[in-house]
């Protein structure tokens, strides 16, 4: 986990600290939009952000030095980074369905949709860590970033709709695709 010097692309780096903070933002704004219900009194703890993410950032290291420290390169290697992440990002979820339905009450709807942005999420994960330079730490990082901006979510999350936040992430996701397949290509012809 302190494989931070094998976090050599900028790029990378600024997707595991960014991108989930941008998709929940993306996600509250479609929300405003389209007048699903939000708090009427926001509260956003900025001034708490920091210790938040170290404490998400302590609890993800031991979830990735499974599911990426050993499951994601040997399946990367196996089934490419999409087809890793698919697997991976699946039993994700169904690890987490137990939780949410039961032990937090959510409706089956609520659960599909997490269960979706879960998937997404790994997919993002694996891009990280494949083309990241393979570091632990960066898989880390976002791992904590999700848990922090669920939490940066106003009011503690108390509105979160997983489902608005599903189609942000797989478009997002999507654009991501687009754009690192392009800098990959960019990158092996400068190579030549």
């Amino acid at each position: 986990m302190g494989d931070v010097r094998r976090a050599k692309s900028a790029w990378w780096t600024l997707i595991a600290f960014l991108f989930m903070p941008a998709a929940m933002l993306f996600s509250y704004e479609i929300m405003r939009v389209l007048g699903l219900p939000l708090p009427t009194v926001v509260k956003v703890s900025f001034a708490e952000a920091p210790v938040v993410f170290a404490a998400f950032f302590f609890g993800a290291i031991f979830e990735e030095v499974g599911w990426t420290g050993y499951a994601t390169e040997p399946l990367q290697k196996r089934y490419g980074v999409f087809g890793a992440g698919y697997i991976i990002g699946a039993v994700w979820a169904l690890w987490h369905i137990v939780p949410w339905w039961i032990v937090l009450g959510r409706p089956i709807a609520w659960v599909a949709g997490q269960a979706l942005a879960t998937v997404a999420m790994r997919l993002v994960m694996g891009w990280i860590y494949a083309y990241g330079g393979r570091s632990l730490f960066l898989a880390i990082a976002f791992h904590a970033m999700i848990n922090t901006s669920f939490m940066l979510f106003p009011n503690n999350g108390s509105h979160y709709d997983p489902s608005v936040t599903a189609a942000v992430l797989m478009a997002m996701t999507a654009l991501l695709a687009v754009n690192s397949g392009k800098l990959r290509l960019r990158n092996a012809a400068a190579m030549q």
